[in-house]
């Protein structure tokens, strides 16, 4: 179970749970590496199958080509 104050991957330090689906949640936490608030989105374990994260790298691709003031920017997939 995650929670505030939990570290990830030794770059992300999660603050507060932002919402909850089907395929997971998503945070708010604090990026170390580029010292910024970023929203993560965890998929649950249950989706981390290799055609639930083919569906994820494709999602990546198509938002990482967007840009506009009201789309959050998509960094990047960890693993």
């Amino acid at each position: 179970m995650l929670e505030g104050g939990q570290e990830l991957s030794a770059r992300y330090v999660l603050i507060r749970q932002l919402g909850a689906g089907g395929h997971g949640e998503v945070w708010l936490a604090q990026d170390r590496e580029r010292d910024e608030l970023v929203a993560l989105k965890i998929l649950r374990s249950e989706w981390m199958r290799p055609e639930a994260l083919e569906v994820l790298e494709r999602e990546f691709a198509a938002l990482s080509r967007l840009s506009h003031p009201h789309i959050l920017r998509v960094h990047g997939l960890h693993r």
